[in-house]
């Protein structure tokens, strides 16, 4: 009997104990079951919010899986390509679009699959009346909790009304730009043709002016002398603004000597050391807007060296790489700390460094700047070439990149 009720009593204990875990079982799973109820109302939230958030954004977004093809978008991009969305799922761009178009679209997406991350680049894409749009992508990769990429997401910037803005400026400026050179030159044609010319009459009536008059006091032809020397300075000095204003040289003998002619002259009034190298620019002749932005290229570089560099030496070179120019200006100078000054541009008037910046831009080309405290500066200069009349007189084509 004592047997019987011990083992009863151990029976109970061990109902009790285990009725205890499956209560703290019970109470876990419970809490769990919240938490999880509650993650996916946070879920559901945020997917709502993301949804709504997607919908209001007036940027196309897309979405896309592995194989490029669209699984989702925004009504923004609906919109934009002029089909819904049950006609956008499923699809690729192949289906969206011209195949030149889509094409750059494909190989772009598959560059983002092999390199994981980020891509931005500038295309074009087709709107609902078939007309090309200019727009920017941005696009990254989806990827899943095992940080395989499962798909790409994009976001599209049409920036046609601003390349369209960009390029009536450009337009206005290149307008302004040749208006400015055309005063140059008419001013100094008028200063070397007209008052340097007079002036030069002047001088010779100095010089001869007491010929075969021997009564003349000496005092009197040394004041003569002195007089026709000073006019002798100003006929150089106006020679020199005429120059400056606008080389004849150029259309006479071409952008390679007048050219080799400004840094002949450069060394000669600074004492500075100049060496001018062309290469591969035999028989090349650039037309009259590029000839002359090259010279004010060259000019405005030599001129900053000046000013700025504290310099001995300075090379110059100009290089025909087609279809492009390269014009390089490497200094000896001081240098200076490149993204410090490019920061400054913006506060500054329209001169040096960011006057050749315009300059190039409104060329459709590029300006690179190299440099460093005491280690010199290296400004390169790539620009399309424009060709003028052959030597047949032919017109030669236009090279853009």
């Amino acid at each position: 009997m004592e047997d019987q009720d011990k083992a009863k009593t151990q029976f109970i204990h061990e109902v009790e104990k285990r009725t205890a875990e499956l209560l703290k079982t019970n109470e876990r799973l419970k809490r769990e079951i919240e938490e999880r109820k509650r993650a996916q109302e946070a879920l559901g939230e945020q997917k709502d919010f993301l949804n709504t958030l997607l919908e209001t954004i007036s940027n196309p977004v897309f979405y896309k899986n592995t194989r490029g093809r669209y699984i989702g978008c925004n009504k923004a991009f609906e919109f934009f390509t002029g089909r819904s969305r049950s006609d956008i799922v499923g699809k690729t761009v192949y289906d969206m679009g011209p195949r030149e178009i889509a094409d750059k679209y494909y190989e772009k997406d598959l560059e983002l699959f092999e390199k994981p991350g980020k891509q931005r680049y500038e295309w074009k894409i087709e709107n609902p009346e078939g007309v090309l749009r200019d727009v920017i992508f941005d696009k990254a990769t989806l990827k899943d909790t095992s940080g395989h990429a499962v798909g790409l997401i994009g976001v599209i910037s049409d920036i046609t009304e601003r390349k369209r803005s960009e390029e009536a400026l450009r337009n206005l400026s290149q307008m302004l730009l040749n208006a400015q050179e055309n005063e140059r030159k008419m001013i100094s044609y008028e200063l070397h043709d007209s008052i340097a010319q007079s002036l030069s009459s002047l001088k010779i009536d100095c010089d001869t002016f007491f010929d075969n008059q021997p009564a003349i006091s000496h005092e009197l032809k040394e004041k003569m002398v002195k007089n026709s020397e000073l006019i002798g300075q100003v006929i150089r000095a106006v020679r020199d603004l005429s120059y400056g204003l606008h080389p004849p040289s150029l259309n006479q003998m071409g952008i390679i000597q007048t050219i080799s002619q400004l840094c002949e002259d450069f060394s000669e009034k600074t004492g500075l050391g100049v060496d001018f190298t062309p290469t591969g620019m035999s028989g090349l002749k650039p037309d009259e807007r590029m000839g002359i932005n090259l010279y004010r290229l060259v000019q405005e570089g030599l001129n900053n060296v000046r000013k700025h560099a504290y310099a001995d030496h300075v090379s110059v070179s100009l290089i025909a790489s087609h279809p492009n120019i390269i014009l390089r200006i490497k200094d000896d100078g001081k240098g200076f700390d490149v993204k410090a000054r490019e920061a400054a541009f913006d506060g500054e008037k329209k001169m040096g460094l960011r006057s050749m910046a315009e300059r190039v831009g409104l060329l459709q080309g590029r300006m690179k700047i190299k440099s460093a405290p005491l280690q010199g500066t290296k400004i390169i200069i790539k620009i399309p070439l424009t060709k003028g009349k052959g030597n047949d007189g032919s017109k030669n084509t236009p090279h853009n990149n």
